[in-house]
């Protein structure tokens, strides 16, 4: 259970405290011996600087066991929130999905693939039809001054 709060919290759950929550205390919202479970939807881990201040009451929180989330209520009125960081944070869950899931994303990810491709492959050969136009271009103006002007087209019929 330890290991499964240290990978969604991540760090002391005090909003703005760094500290990692490997070296932190495990805390019961409510607590154990008030009737509290030790489960992870009762638990964070607070350093045990902010453990002592949670003990003391100059704080409380709610905890959001489907995001977890931490709300916290000071006693001066005031609150904070703050998102669970870690890999197995619930909004960070990217590898948590079914077999048909996985089929569907792979399947998405290789049509974006083949479509930036063939872009690319259409933005090639229209750099390399406009070279090619360019040259023709050249080609003409170049022909035109070595051999000079045009002679003019004679309208009349003999």
């Amino acid at each position: 259970m330890r290991a499964f709060l240290v990978g969604r919290d991540w760090c002391c759950r005090w909003p703005g405290c760094p500290a990692p929550a490997l070296g932190g205390d495990n805390d019961h919202r409510v607590n154990h011996h008030e009737g509290g479970p030790t489960t992870p939807a009762n638990m964070v881990m607070l350093c045990r600087h902010h453990h002592n201040r949670k003990t003391d009451l100059q704080a409380h929180y709610l905890l959001d066991p489907i995001t977890g989330d931490v709300f916290w209520l000071f006693a001066d009125g005031t609150w904070a929130v703050d998102h669970a960081e870690g890999p197995l944070a619930p909004v960070e869950k990217r590898w948590v999905q079914t077999y048909t899931q996985r089929r569907q994303r792979r399947s998405e990810r290789a049509a974006a693939r083949a479509a930036a491709q063939e872009f690319e492959a259409y933005q090639h050969g229209a750099d390399a039809r406009a070279r090619a136009q360019e040259e023709f271009e050249e080609a003409i103006n170049q022909a035109k001054a070595e051999n000079g002007p045009d002679p003019p087209e004679d309208t009349q019929p003999f």
